[in-house]
């Protein structure tokens, strides 16, 4: 899916996802909030599912590897706003 003209996920930053939000028609700052919310409620609800599957046996070396994707990619979302926040502020 494209995010302001940009398909690969290390090349989206916080302006992308604000043209993303205006031509979608949605609040630019409600769009942030929900995704540093979704960036720091993924993780955590990852792992327990993680959890679920091995309670039953099913563990598997991809579920991990799913969950790094998850924690990585959420990690650099929360960062490129927190970046662009403080940047925003030293102007």
């Amino acid at each position: 899916m494209k995010i302001g003209d940009h398909y690969k996920f290390l090349d989206i930053f916080p302006r992308h996802w604000e043209r993303f939000a205006r031509s979608a028609n949605l609040s630019p700052p409600q769009v942030r909030r929900r995704l540093l919310d979704l960036a720091r409620r993924l993780p955590p609800a990852a792992h327990k599912l993680r959890a679920d599957f091995a309670d039953r046996g099913q563990a598997t070396p991809l579920i991990d590897r799913i969950i790094e994707i998850i924690e990585h990619r959420c990690g650099m979302t929360r960062a490129r706003f927190e970046k662009t926040e403080s940047g925003s502020a030293s102007q």
